[in-house]
Order: structure tokens, then sequence, then C-alpha cells
């Protein structure tokens, strides 16, 4: 086989016949056979979000996922993730049933953080006679609820900023599911997904790379995306200071729709 090809795979045989001078009648045979395993290495890798565009709040934590999907290889490759070069720790879970619709995480933490908004009464912690909502209510329970992750309370005077401050006590737990199908030309297709809550103030520019290992290759496979959360507007008014009847200028740069 001058180039194996993967419908090169499957069981190959040898027959040979020896004729019996004693006899001139009698023919000995013998046989032998194999099972030639082709190995291909994988001929493509991409890492995207699971919704495009990915939603994104500034004023509530949403669950964000990440597929990584690998084809072209024989048999099914290791996937794993990485984050900004260092190798994740997440929780597997389990394959959804034959038939089941391709699963979508749900948005499992909601909270309204638009402080801005806030009354004067829930912006100072602990004032007598008010009591704090955040601290009694517990949160929702789901895949990536964290019950250490708290609000930090912002006076209402503050207006414009690119993020909610959003303070967690603890690293953001991921999860990670691996599945795998055969392809009508006997390669293998392998998808991998990471699910965690979303946090603008450390995901923001955080690198996130997807690898592959396979016995076909050499060194790893990669690929890498960066993570850019929408840049919020600028907004500049003009005379700073208006008096009745002046003219009022408002301009509004840099605003971003979607990624």
């Amino acid at each position: 086989l001058p180039e194996v090809r993967i419908s090169d795979n499957g069981p190959y045989e040898c027959h040979v016949g020896i004729y019996d001078r004693a006899t001139r009648e009698k023919v000995v045979l013998a046989s032998g056979n194999v099972f030639l395993n082709v190995m291909a290495p994988p001929t493509s890798i991409s890492v995207l979000a699971a919704d495009t565009p990915a939603p994104f709040s500034r004023y509530q934590a949403q669950n964000f996922t990440l597929v990584c999907v690998v084809s072209g290889g024989k048999p099914a490759p290791l996937v794993y993730f990485k984050r900004d070069g260092e190798p994740i720790e997440a929780t597997p879970l389990p394959e959804p049933p034959a038939g089941a619709s391709s699963w979508a995480p749900r948005n499992l933490l909601h909270r309204d953080l638009d402080d801005t908004k806030m009354p004067k009464s829930l912006a100072a912690d602990g004032e007598p006679g008010m009591a704090n909502p955040f601290s009694t209510a517990d949160p929702p329970r789901g895949l990536a609820a964290e019950r250490d992750s708290v609000t930090e309370n912002i006076p209402e005077t503050v207006v414009s900023r690119e993020f909610p401050r959003w303070v967690h006590m603890a690293e953001p737990i991921y999860y990670f599911r691996h599945t795998h199908a055969p392809v009508s030309d006997g390669t293998v297709e392998a998808r991998a997904t990471l699910t965690w809550t979303l946090n603008p103030q450390i995901d923001n520019e955080a690198l996130f790379s997807c690898e592959v290992k396979h016995p076909a290759l050499s060194m790893p496979m990669q690929s890498e995306v960066t993570l850019v959360a929408p840049k919020g507007p600028k907004i500049t008014m003009t005379p700073t200071r208006a008096r009745v009847g002046d003219t009022v200028r408002i301009l509004v740069q840099g605003f971003q729709v979607s990624v």
C-alpha cells in the first residue's frame, strides 16, 4: 500500500497453496490474516462560542460556553482546554442521551447589579433597619452557581463604568463535556464544551485554547481564542454647566453593538 488511506482500514488475508508431489492431487492450504488499523491525524480544529454573538450583560452574571470541534482524526483524539497557557481543571459532565437535542447551558445565575439605580438605603451595607438582600437570599442552584460570590456595594454616584464590580471569593468552576461521533468517511468528529459563569472583570482579554493529543501527531494541535467584552459608549456633554436657554450637545462615541 504505497499511500495508506482511511478506506484501507480493515482485515487482510494471505492464502498459500502447496502441491503435494507424493499424491499429485492433494493441495495443502495455509492462510494468515491481519487487521489493519489505520490512524489518521485530525485535519481541522476550531474553538468558538456556543452562541454567536454570545449573550453578554454588565449587570448580571451569565453562563458562557466555548465549543471545540476537532474533525478528520481516527481514532478519537484527546481534547482539553487551557486558560492563559495553564490547563483548566474542569468537572466532567455526562454525555447527553442518544437522540437528545444539543445541550445548551441555562442562565443559572441572575442578579440585578445595576447599582447606579440602587436607592441610598441599599447603597450602604448594614444601615440600621435595612436588610441587605444579597446576604439573606441564597443563589439559585445550578451548574455554575457559586455560593461564595458576593456583590460589592457601590455608591449611587457612580454612573459610568466598564463592568459591575463583582467580587468572587473563589476561582470560577468550569464544567467540561466531551462527545465524539463517527463520520461516513471512517473518521471521528470530536466535540468538547467548556462552561462557566462569565465574570467580565477577570475573563475580559483572557486567552483560551483548545488542544488535541493524538497518536498520529508528534505534538499537540491547538486553536486559540481571546474573549473580548463589548465596550460601552463614552458620553460627553458641552457645555458642562448649562443655563436656561443654552444648547446642550451630547456626543456618544465608541458604542459597540456586538462582538
